[in-house]
């Protein structure tokens, strides 16, 4: 639920410029039909991906912090979805890509940066080509990776696993 909607439906009536009307739904930004990554480069990469069982193995290693899994999310960590794999980071993929700069020297250090969102059929896969993109352009070596079947994948395997937000 946007709370901002259910709070103030008056403020996002359809009088609202188009720019200033959020849409509840994960992959568009604007009314009109416009999504938020429509003005943004689109990624050339194909990330690899990992099952949950394979980032389940690399999180439990004993060299687990040389991973680190990016939770892209914005509007839909809510319930019943209110919660994170233990020790994620949430980057929300809206803002992602104008970030690429900041967050490549930090997430250099790690061998595998594992990228989700709910389902891992949009904002996960879109994140990761951006960074694995900036990787290559930056003639870097490619770390990226993109959880199977997202969130939702990993909760239904390792619900024990995962952190209220």
């Amino acid at each position: 639920m946007n709370l901002f909607r259910h709070f103030c439906p008056v403020l996002t009536s359809q009088k609202l410029p188009a720019h200033s009307r959020m849409s509840t739904a994960s992959s568009s930004s604007v009314t009109g039909g416009e999504k938020w990554f429509d003005k943004l480069p689109k990624p050339q990469s194909s990330p690899k991906s990992l099952g949950v069982d394979e980032q389940h193995s690399l999180l439990h290693d004993s060299s687990s912090d040389s991973v680190i899994v990016v939770d892209v999310r914005r509007t839909d960590i809510e319930d019943p979805m209110a919660f994170l794999i233990s020790n994620a980071i949430n980057l929300p993929a809206q803002t992602f890509f104008h970030t690429l700069p900041a967050v490549i020297p930090l997430f250099q250090r790690y061998s595998h940066v594992v990228f989700h969102c709910s389902s891992s059929q949009g904002r996960g896969p879109r994140c990761a080509a951006w960074y694995e993109d900036a990787l290559v352009e930056r003639k870097l070596p490619v770390n990226a990776y993109v959880l199977s079947g997202g969130i939702k994948a990993w909760a239904s395997k390792y619900r024990d696993e995962v952190v209220p937000v």
